[in-house]
């Protein structure tokens, strides 16, 4: 695995969407991801630290997860499958047991970014 970081998001006109674009810590590997306008939105207000007034899809999410006494241990952005990533979301609980759920990439980057959990591509 390789751990990864969000380094940029872009316009990807070919695809009218975005690529978030993920670098390797202390590396030059790079893997861009196309997501759309909305997702890479919420991905951009994780990433720049803006907070809205009201709460936003993720971070209700990190909030049920914290008043449970658990947290967010990791994203792993894990398959690629006709041309669609899938990624896994793991959730240490407060009885040190790993739970591990399937997500979109785009969702679980941003509950990275939101939870400050590190984020690794497989290679």
């Amino acid at each position: 695995m390789i751990n990864v970081e969000v380094n940029k998001i872009s316009y990807h006109p070919p695809s009218k969407g975005y690529a978030v674009l993920l670098q390797e810590l202390g590396g030059n590997k790079q893997l861009p991801i196309v997501v759309g306008s909305n997702e890479a939105q919420a991905i951009a207000l994780a990433y720049e630290g803006i907070e809205m007034p009201r709460p936003m899809t993720h971070d209700l999410l990190n909030e049920i997860i914290d008043s449970f006494e658990a947290k967010i241990s990791k994203i792993i952005i894990n398959n690629l499958s006709k041309g669609t990533f899938f990624a896994q979301v793991f959730i240490r609980t407060k009885n040190n047991t790993e739970i591990k759920i399937d997500s979109r990439p785009s969702d679980a980057i941003a509950i990275a970014l939101k939870s400050l959990a590190p984020i690794f591509a497989t290679k």
